[in-house]
């Protein structure tokens, strides 16, 4: 993707990620987490400590950002849609997290470009599906993620988060006590570059993927 001269400075967000207010929250809402949503995981080990990675997480509730914010002690940044950035109550949590707003409804190569900023030295989360899942099944994956991990030269890392969507489904605004547990995969290969064709059927790999973690299958993840 060449990006126009334009559109190459990065975009900024209005402060800095507010990593101080993670770290002082951390500690005090994981018990509560724990009491109310079990926390349980798998695959941790498979979390990359030698260099950035995108990790690749399927998208079942409101909650999702921050059941996987657990796991991180530091900081962890998210590529949203510019709308919820834009959101005068959702957007200052995402300010807060330093998140990195995208336009989806045509091509914002400055947004794409902050995210390769970023990615140059720490990891990010994006929610390949661009939306809520109604069931929480794995739903299509958009090939963006495919086209910034492949400039990047990222490795992708796979979540699965199961039960979400019960904790906090889609039409509810009031979270319930429930079981919450993540399923990180082992790291995949940066993609290849690839015509947007091709992007798309790695995408949807990349989501099938998702889906057998969410099941406890073993089968081998995409090459790709």
């Amino acid at each position: 993707m060449t990006i126009p001269a334009a559109d190459r400075g990065s975009i900024r967000p209005p402060f800095p990620p507010q990593r101080r207010f993670h770290e002082f929250w951390l500690p005090i809402l994981r018990p509560i987490y724990r009491r109310l949503f079990g926390m349980e995981s798998r695959g941790l080990d498979n979390l990359l400590q030698d260099r950035p990675f995108i990790l690749a997480s399927n998208h079942v509730s409101m909650m999702d950002w921050s059941f996987i914010c657990y796991y991180f002690p530091t900081l962890i940044r998210f590529v949203v849609h510019r709308q919820y950035y834009d959101h005068p109550v959702l957007g200052i949590g995402l300010r807060f997290n330093g998140a990195i707003p995208i336009r989806t409804e045509r091509p914002d190569p400055a947004a794409i470009k902050y995210a390769l900023d970023v990615l140059a030295h720490e990891p990010i989360v994006v929610f390949p599906e661009g939306g809520i899942s109604p069931d929480g099944r794995p739903t299509r994956g958009h090939p963006g993620i495919i086209a910034l991990a492949s400039m990047a030269r990222a490795p992708l890392i796979p979540v699965a988060i199961e039960g979400a969507h019960r904790v906090l489904p889609r039409d509810k605004r009031v979270p319930r006590p429930g079981p919450v547990r993540l399923h990180f995969g082992a790291a995949l290969p940066p993609p290849p570059q690839g015509s947007r064709l091709e992007q798309k059927a790695m995408a949807q790999r990349l989501m099938q993927h998702i889906g057998q973690l969410l099941d406890g299958d073993s089968a081998p993840a995409p090459p790709w």
